[in-house]
């Protein structure tokens, strides 16, 4: 893609952030007590410095932070590796993401392997390791099924996994949203509520990131070719998944199929244009 497209699409990828941003509803970390003074302020400052999204400064602090573990249950180093993970997603750097999940699958005592895993299937998709994609993704689909994740804390993941950036790598984020789609059918189609409204909602949301950003008129025509495609292959997927009359929460489940069913249409119309 030409660099100049690729700066365009940073500028609307920036827009589509403040218009409609994803926050994370990750559980606030408390530092232990046992942490020595230096490694809490020096984490305390890389969180104030992360909150206020000046990434670059930050980034050296949780590399430290992530390099020194105090003793083998380090929860300050697993939360430095999670966080070396968000920047380097949002800097395009998914090969040195993955570096960082690896290690975390290996040791990480705080942060769930549930939101490890997910970070995995969408980083092996961004770098195009589908084969790898896939594989994580059946971990993650039988520890959904072993640990019995309540509806809430899967909800909460899946939402924390879709920090995208819209940007160059829009295809491979548009296909990983496809992955765990099933996820969210899961929990639109339960009774827990309002978790299955939440999720209805995020879906569409993130779905219209994708379409804002194919209307923009930025795009290179193979580029909105390909893309168009791709989200068309991601909403046909849902009607694959859904249970067609044996879920407990219909109203949820048609709200989704009425809007799939409008942009496939649509995008369906723009091929022929």
């Amino acid at each position: 893609m030409p660099s100049r497209l690729f700066k365009l699409l940073l500028i609307c990828s920036a827009s589509l952030l403040l218009v409609s941003s994803c926050t994370s509803t990750s559980e606030v970390f408390t530092v232990p007590n046992s942490v020595s003074s230096e490694r809490r302020q020096t984490f305390e400052n890389a969180e104030a410095l992360f909150a206020a999204q000046n990434y670059e400064t930050a980034l050296p602090l949780y590399i430290r932070l992530s390099q020194s573990a105090g003793n083998r249950f380090d929860p300050i180093n697993d939360e430095s590796l999670w966080r070396l993970v968000q920047i380097y997603e949002k800097n395009d750097e998914s090969e040195k993401a993955l570096l960082a999940l690896d290690e975390l699958s290996q040791k990480s005592f705080s942060i769930a392997q549930e939101k490890i895993l997910l970070a995995q299937i969408k980083n092996f998709t961004k770098t195009g390791n589908r084969a790898q994609a896939q594989e994580s993704l059946a971990k993650f689909d039988r520890l959904y099924r072993q640990n019995y994740l309540s509806t809430s804390e899967l909800y909460d993941y899946l939402e924390e996994s879709l920090d995208l950036n819209y940007d160059r790598k829009a295809i491979e984020e548009a296909v990983f949203l496809g992955d765990i789609q099933k996820y969210f059918v899961f929990i639109m189609e339960g009774s827990s509520s309002p978790e299955n409204e939440k999720a209805t909602e995020l879906l569409i949301q993130t779905y219209n990131r994708f379409f804002h950003l194919l209307k923009t008129g930025l795009l290179s025509a193979e580029f909105k070719h390909q893309l168009s495609i791709a989200l068309l292959d991601q909403l046909r997927l849902f009607d694959r998944y859904k249970l067609d009359g044996l879920s407990q929460n219909p109203k949820t489940i048609l709200k989704f199929s009425e809007y799939s069913n409008k942009q496939k249409q649509f995008l369906t119309e723009s091929f022929f244009k």
